[in-house]
């Protein structure tokens, strides 16, 4: 019981994130409709009711110190900015395709109100209420209303339940169903709970960094070390999951992070651990490259098609060329609509104005063309540059004390070690943080060239990485300034 009250606003916060990323990715509003908004008054009711108390703190004062925590934390307006800018959106709206009789060309009927925010369809705009106020009031739960260690727990979690979806893809592929997790009939490729196969490969690419980081960590610790062999566990199942999606960029993505990031640990530890250890560690990477050279021949087919479809000279055709249209429409339809955008979901509406009739008739022939598959371009477009500054600034202020504490632990001397004087940069910083910051640059990266973050799953779990990232960082004893806040800025 005492853990269960301790970790209440968590427990709530996981259960939300779960629920978007086992149903479908979160990407099927109608599952959405009463859940999210249910599970989301729920955390919020932890959240004031039963926050956690400091040692020896009175539940009374512990809701005051997490509410004046989350009064003065600026994502509390940015949220609710950007859950304002959405709600006028989605009610201004219903706007329909009406010929103009001056010009003889189609054209949408004005919005109710023509000087606000708009949308063209207001049941497709109403499917990002359901996306961003849950995210953000996860975040701020987790700034303000878990703990140091429950915000480690919330990611190793989230970490582990990512490894047990990929397990369960891998066993709905050998299964050969046409059926989402047996129960949805899908036409199209699919892996674990995700009807798209790039929201799959993003999901588990960013996770197996993640993981990747948690195992070394621990591996390097004194104390921890024993138990880190556990870790590989979900290290290898969300690299399994993220090569079982077939998405080429996650395969690639996920490629280049174990063979950068493994050469980075070696590196740093090399150092640092036994002749006998060391010995070890070449046998495990002749091992490894062995089993993954074997499992390249063993393998279902559609993953080794995808991957040698990949070449160096039609990379960029392949990637961004492909897109260059749908990019080129959404830049232009930023700068027609630079405030506000055209609502949730507008891209595909407005596109047929910035478009020869051929190119439109490619878009509807064509799958996926109904997005930018570029999410900064589609953003921009659907909320302009009011809509995508404040996502910008959301961003910023959950990047800031991390960066700004591992700037702060590279530049403070490290404690004397006399067995190993020398420590590399890579060991000051705590490899969870590297890794936490490696894996979300990987979908940011994924972004450019797809749309990631129009998956709720992604987004929730990208979100409270960040959110949680400054509880690995060491205590900071003394502010370096008067008046400093700590630099994981909560609980």
């Amino acid at each position: 019981m005492t853990y269960l009250l301790r970790n209440l606003v968590l427990l709530h916060v996981l259960l939300l994130a779960l629920f978007f990323t086992w149903v479908h990715g979160g990407t099927r509003v109608d599952l959405l409709v009463g859940v999210v908004p249910g599970l989301s008054l729920l955390l919020l009711s932890a959240l004031v009711a039963l926050p956690p108390t400091r040692r020896g703190e009175e539940l009374p004062a512990a809701r005051r110190r997490v509410w004046r925590g989350i009064v003065r934390d600026p994502l509390l307006y940015i949220g609710l900015l950007l859950t304002a800018l959405l709600t006028l959106q989605w009610a201004n709206g219903g706007r329909e395709l009406v010929m103009d009789p001056a010009s003889g060309r189609p054209l949408f009927s004005p919005p109710p109100w023509p000087r606000l925010p708009f949308c063209v369809v207001p049941a497709d705009a109403i499917q990002q209420l359901y996306w961003f106020p849950p995210v953000f009031l996860a975040v701020l739960a987790v700034r303000h209303g878990v703990t140091r260690l429950g915000k480690r727990r919330l990611l190793s979690y989230l970490v582990w339940a990512g490894a047990l979806l990929a397990l369960l893809g891998w066993v709905q592929a050998w299964s050969g169903t046409q059926s989402l997790l047996w129960l949805t009939p899908l036409p199209a490729h699919f892996f674990a709970s995700f009807g798209y196969d790039n929201h799959a490969g993003a999901f588990f690419t960013l996770l197996f960094a993640i993981s990747g980081g948690f195992w070394f960590q621990m591996a390097l610790d004194p104390e921890e070390g024993h138990r880190a062999g556990w870790l590989l566990i979900p290290v290898g199942l969300n690299f399994a999951g993220a090569m079982g999606s077939t998405s080429r960029a996650a395969m690639l993505l996920s490629l280049a992070l174990l063979v950068v990031g493994g050469i980075a640990a070696l590196l740093a530890a090399w150092r640092r651990i036994e002749i006998g250890t060391r010995v070890r560690v070449i046998a495990g990477i002749v091992l490894t490259t062995a089993a993954l050279l074997g499992a390249w021949f063993t393998v279902p087919t559609t993953m080794r098609s995808e991957l040698n479809s990949v070449h160096a000279q039609t990379l960029y055709d392949d990637t961004i060329g492909a897109r260059l249209l749908q990019c080129r429409s959404a830049w232009e339809m930023s700068r027609d609509y630079p405030a506000f955008g055209v609502g949730g979901w507008g891209f595909r509406q407005f596109v047929r104005f910035y478009v020869t009739p051929a190119e439109l008739q490619k878009m509807v022939g064509g799958k996926g063309q109904a997005n930018v598959h570029n999410d900064i371009l589609q953003f921009l477009a659907e909320h302009g540059a009011v809509g995508f500054g404040l996502l910008l600034a959301a961003v910023t202020v959950m990047l800031v004390p991390t960066l700004r504490g591992a700037w702060r632990t590279l530049r403070t001397a490290s404690p004397v070690d006399w067995e190993n004087p020398y420590v590399p940069p890579l060991l000051r910083v705590p490899a969870a943080i590297y890794a936490i910051l490696c894996g979300t640059a990987a979908t940011v990266i994924h972004s450019l060239i797809d749309l990631p973050f129009r998956s709720p799953a992604i987004l929730i779990t990208w979100a409270l990485a960040l959110a949680c990232a400054p509880a690995f960082l060491p205590r900071q004893t003394q502010p370096a300034v008067a008046n400093e806040t700590p630099v994981d800025g909560a609980t």
